[in-house]
């Protein structure tokens, strides 16, 4: 499982506490939907959240998928994603699968560009480099 064999443990590693600095299905208000029934989005994961139940955001949001095998499944994860990130007012768009973890900032424009991301394999976190820069970006300083 990509959640709890590797975000999980990178998340811990890099100094961040499960449920005290991030939180899995954490639910954002999202008004009511077209049956009238009130409607919630759940990323897989927030890190850095702040605010109360109704003005919740998170710094970070993430997205686990198993395998995203190819753009278009890329794409239909980064909208998912990316609604998540509006509910939430974050600055970090993270989708990560088995074999990637892609991070998208906020532009000058405060609006994410869905073809500028960068791009860490797991097997990276073992470079200094690569996972100290995975963990500025995450840390949103």
């Amino acid at each position: 499982d990509v959640s709890w064999k590797l975000l999980v443990p990178l998340l811990e590693q890099m100094g961040w506490k499960y449920k005290e600095d991030f939180w899995d299905e954490v639910e954002f208000p999202a008004g009511r939907g077209t049956t009238g029934h009130k409607m919630e989005k759940r990323p897989d994961f927030c890190l850095h959240l702040s605010g109360g139940e109704r003005d919740k955001e998170a710094k970070v949001v993430i997205e686990v998928k198993l395998n995203m095998k190819n753009n278009q499944e890329i794409k239909a994860n980064y909208d998912q994603g990316l609604s998540y990130a509006k509910w939430g007012n974050a600055q970090v768009l993270v989708l990560c699968d088995k074999n990637q973890i892609r991070v998208y900032e906020r532009n000058e424009k405060n609006a994410f560009d869905e073809k500028k991301w960068t791009r860490f394999r797991w097997e990276e976190m073992q470079n200094l480099e690569k996972y100290n820069e995975l963990k500025r970006l995450l840390s949103c300083k």
